[in-house]
């Protein structure tokens, strides 16, 4: 496989700074970026995947159809992890069992183009630089962050979010660029999503996927860093965290039960 479109990252020695500066950044703007959850939703282990539950009941004790199908507000759930982590997947898989249940639900994607400057970059035959590659995967990602946003606000049921502003604050920084100032004002001061769930799996696991599939290369360096660097985010923001290295149809149903709430009827199955 020929890979003409491959930014380049830290040397192994740095890789850690990178994720010490993930790590800095968050907690410098802790009072501007999501609230802090109560400890008791923190959770360092991997949430297992048994079938998510909820109570479709009112208060007369009779099935109201309505609260499943229009929700009483409108929810973000944001999927992060490392590339392989199958969040595409998971997200499409999740998104199509709310609309199962008669709710409604859209996917609002937010990568960086990096598979598209991939594809274009083989077929013109051009080598982007890294700076150059970093600043088209920060526009990019900025753009669709900002479009994903704003369908949220006007969509009347749950939105699920593949990818958000974290995951450029991570890539940067393991590259060894800066933040700059517009991606901390964007992280400061966009809508939080309500729920966060990180979608962790093991660096040789995701290796293998993204080798599987064949479309664009990850070093085995830089995906074990940058899963230490979402790992650490997760723990100190109380993200939710599933283990990714399931079927899909696992994952999904593990990342039901962290972002949806719970009760005592099964909504999936």
């Amino acid at each position: 496989m020929r890979v003409l479109y491959r930014p380049s990252f830290m040397a192994n020695t740095q890789l850690q700074r990178g994720t010490d500066v993930v790590t800095s950044f968050v907690e410098s703007h802790e009072e501007n970026t999501q609230l802090p959850l109560p400890r008791s939703h923190m959770s360092e282990t991997l949430i297992p995947a048994p079938l998510l539950t909820v109570e479709p009941y009112g208060e007369t004790g009779v099935c109201d159809q309505s609260i499943m199908q229009r929700p009483a507000y409108p929810r973000t759930i944001a999927l992060l992890g490392i590339d392989g982590a199958g969040k595409s997947t998971v997200a499409q898989m999740f998104a199509t069992d709310l609309r199962t249940t008669g709710m409604s639900a859209q996917i609002m994607r937010n990568p960086s183009g990096r598979r598209w400057a991939s594809r274009m970059t083989a077929r013109f035959g051009a080598q982007l630089s890294p700076l150059w590659a970093n600043r088209l995967e920060w526009a990019v990602r900025c753009a669709n962050v900002l479009y994903a946003h704003g369908r949220a606000t006007r969509f009347p049921g749950i939105t699920v979010m593949d990818r958000h502003i974290p995951c450029q604050l991570v890539l940067q920084a393991l590259r060894g660029f800066p933040t700059g100032r517009i991606l901390p004002w964007l992280f400061a001061r966009l809508p939080r999503p309500e729920v966060i769930v990180l979608i962790d799996v093991p660096a040789e696991l995701a290796y293998q996927r993204i080798m599987a599939r064949g479309e664009d290369h990850e070093a085995m360096d830089y995906l074990l860093a940058a899963r230490s660097a979402y790992l650490g985010l997760a723990r100190r923001r109380g993200w939710h965290v599933v283990d990714g290295s399931g079927s899909p149809r696992n994952v999904a149903d593990a990342v039901a039960r962290a972002a949806l709430p719970l009760g005592s009827t099964r909504l999936f199955g």
